[in-house]
Order: structure tokens, then sequence, then C-alpha cells
């Protein structure tokens, strides 16, 4: 007899504890999508190390490779380098570009 009412008073907790693992498990892991995008730079923030395409603010990470698309020998350049109008392709994870290709004669095909 001891034993079911043992029972009882533990069978509350067991299920708050399946319902916790429950919702855990249903929930997704938040994970930053990489993506690549095609547009046109509407504004350069040099200090911020930021610019803006097609009116979306992204930042440099410290590490972005930034070429020009344009030579043949995708030369490496700088954020001073970039200018309002140049049409670029890069890869970011969440608002944070990886790489940027500068296209100088107009939108990659």
């Amino acid at each position: 007899m001891r034993f079911i009412q043992r029972f009882d008073t533990c069978r509350g907790s067991v299920w708050v504890c399946l319902l916790v693992v429950a919702l855990l498990v249903a929930t997704p892991l938040h994970a930053e999508e990489v993506f690549s995008v095609v547009g046109q730079i509407t504004a350069v923030d040099v200090v911020g190390r930021a610019i803006e395409i097609d009116g979306a603010r992204y930042t440099l990470a410290p590490q972005a490779e930034i070429k020009n698309a344009s030579s043949e020998t995708q030369q490496a350049m700088n954020i001073t380098d970039l200018k309002v109008g140049q049409y670029v392709k890069f890869t970011a994870s969440g608002n944070i570009i990886q790489n940027l290709r500068i296209f100088n004669n107009g939108p990659p095909i």
C-alpha cells in the first residue's frame, strides 16, 4: 500500500518532466542560415564596417573577403574601395557578410 501512495505523489512530477522533454524536442534549434545574394550597393559605412545593399544593412565580418570579380585576377579590395551603385554578390550568415564579390560592369549573370 505504501508503494502506491508514493507512486501517486511523484506521478505529477513525472508528467512535468515528460512535458519539458517534449517541448525541448519540439522546439527547433536556432541556427543562422547561410545564403547568397546579388544586389546593388546603396550606402557604405566605412567606420562601422557596414554596407547597405538594396536597402538592407549588412555588416562585414572582420575576416570578410572582398574581391573584384570584374578583374581576371580577382584582386583583393578594401571597404574603402566600395562605391554606391556597384553590383555585388555576397554570402552572409544572418546580416554578417562572409565574402563579397564586386562587379563593375553590371550585375552578374
